[in-house]
């Protein structure tokens, strides 16, 4: 009897799972929007199995993105707290780390509210700002490296890099910043 319920709730792991990432690499259509709702989201976000259907695109992304927050406390003091860049890896080491990259280039998309919160939090907790620092603001920005398009000579230089900010906190105490 144990048996077959461990069975059973085996198979069903294993169907909803392959249900939610068939649904989420779905391109959009009226399929995956009436099937998928946040059940998917609530599934795929933690724990990190999201893709995004560009990538698999006739033309995907040409950027870099480097995610970094600065923060600006109480007396103006401004910190500046960069996120793991698997580009400053060697191959071996970022094979364990890619979901950094992951994190960093998906926390941008609008439905990834929860995850830029998350991201500020991190920040305040990492820098173990005192409570007189407060109140505090963290802005995630962006660093966008353009690559040069496939026609560019090999000798051509990239395009500069430049910041983008994605989102802005404001924490007014230190037991705010705090989960």
């Amino acid at each position: 009897m144990a048996g077959t319920a461990k069975r059973l709730a085996i198979s069903a792991f294993l169907i909803g799972h392959l249900a939610a990432v068939a649904l989420w690499n779905m391109p959009e259509c009226a399929l995956k929007t009436n099937l998928a709702g946040r059940w998917t989201e609530a599934y795929m976000f933690p724990t990190g199995l999201w893709q995004s259907w560009g990538m698999f695109a006739p033309e995907p992304a040409r950027d870099t993105l480097t995610l970094e927050a600065v923060v600006r406390d109480a007396r103006g003091l401004v910190r500046t707290h960069p996120f793991p860049r698997m580009m400053d890896k060697s191959a071996w080491e970022g094979v364990w780390g890619y979901r950094h990259s992951k994190f960093a280039n998906n926390v941008g998309m609008p439905e990834a509210v929860a995850n830029r919160e998350y991201a500020a939090r991190f920040v305040v907790r990492t820098l173990n700002l005192k409570p007189d620092d407060f109140p505090v603001d963290v802005q995630l920005l962006y660093e966008v490296r353009p690559s040069n398009p496939p026609t560019a000579a090999p000798d051509q230089p990239a395009p500069p890099p430049r910041k983008s900010v994605i989102e802005t906190y404001n924490f007014p105490t230190l037991a705010e910043a705090m989960p």
